[in-house]
């Protein structure tokens, strides 16, 4: 019964976690939005874990023959994290097309938003050196093209 439990119990937090990642829209006004509806299942999913946990823990200490009990115990600690990792690995990809399609929807405005804050960024870094007194000389140039590069 415990075993039983065990995997629906994981296949109920596989969801939520899928479902969380899918949610994220990073692109927008507020990325997290879309999360708050999945954090209750979430983490009445992880409850239902520890009850699981706890009584497989409970099923050792009364069960003559522990093999099974045993195997419940291992079961109630394994099955819950191979069910995280499966909602991330099938959720980090959507997350990242999403995140993908997002960028290409905002196309060359976002292009121009970027470049003109990479200026505004090496405007600010030759305001704090010119404050303290100091040149940027060919730093400048160094600064500018890696604050490119990195966007």
């Amino acid at each position: 019964m415990v075993l039983l439990l065990a995997l629906i119990v994981s296949g109920l937090l596989a969801v939520p976690v899928y479902q969380i990642l899918v949610s994220i829209d990073l692109v927008s006004p507020d990325p997290f939005a879309g999360v708050a509806g999945w954090l209750m299942p979430l983490a009445t999913a992880l409850v239902g874990a520890v009850v699981v946990f706890v009584l497989a823990v409970a099923a050792v200490g009364v069960a003559r023959p522990k093999g099974l009990a045993a195997l419940a115990l291992a079961a109630s600690m394994l099955l819950p994290l191979v069910a995280v990792v499966l909602g991330v690995v099938y959720g980090g990809p959507v997350l990242r097309q999403n995140v993908e399609d997002g960028i290409a929807a905002q196309g060359a405005a976002a292009a121009e938003q970027g470049a003109a804050a990479v200026d505004s960024a090496v405007q600010r870094f030759q305001d704090e050196l010119g404050q303290r007194g100091l040149d940027a000389g060919p730093l400048r140039d160094l600064v500018g093209w890696a604050l490119r590069q990195g966007g």
